[in-house]
């Protein structure tokens, strides 16, 4: 067999391999056919699947204790509810010790005990005081007050040695 010769094209070059193989013409129907075929049959498994996951997810969620569901939310509860309880107690107690007035209240009732100018009104009054005194110790008038009230009782009910010895010891801090 004879080989034949490269024709020379146009431009004067050889001719490539690539225009010896033929050309081959795909079948669209063919192709169109398949890939239509296998897309409801995907579609179908992914629903499948996607029930399955969804079933084993409720039975997980089906399984799980109430503590683990609302473990935080509760131990939230449990905190919060102490605290108020602690704050509640709290000013209970305090308001309870403080006789249920506030400071302005104390000074007012131990200044009316004063002037009542009793003996038994300035014990009281002087009871009154420490009272203040024990909510704020820094109250000027608290101190005011119950110096006047010592005055008093010891003018007007004693003017005993050992008043006055108390008295002084009370104010130079030796109690």
């Amino acid at each position: 067999m004879a080989s034949t010769p490269a024709t020379p094209r146009g431009s004067g070059g050889k001719r490539s391999l690539l225009e010896d193989i033929p050309d081959a013409a795909p079948a669209p129907a063919a192709t169109a056919a398949k890939a239509h075929a296998r897309k409801p049959d995907t579609e179908a498994l992914t629903a499948e699947y996607e029930k399955e996951l969804r079933a084993k997810l409720a039975r997980e969620a089906a399984k799980t204790s109430f503590i683990a569901r609302h473990g935080v939310k509760v131990a939230g509860a449990v905190v919060g509810v102490v605290v108020l309880a602690i704050v509640v107690f709290s000013f209970v107690n305090i308001r309870a010790r403080q006789g249920g007035q506030t400071l302005s209240e104390t000074l007012a009732r131990a200044e009316d005990l004063i002037i009542q100018d009793t003996g038994a009104s300035l014990d009281a009054a002087l009871a009154q005081l420490e009272k203040a005194r024990d909510m704020d110790e820094s109250s000027s008038r608290a101190w005011a007050l119950t110096a006047w009230a010592h005055a008093l009782r010891y003018a007007d009910h004693g003017q005993a040695s050992e008043d006055r010895r108390r008295r002084w010891r009370r104010w130079s801090g030796r109690v």
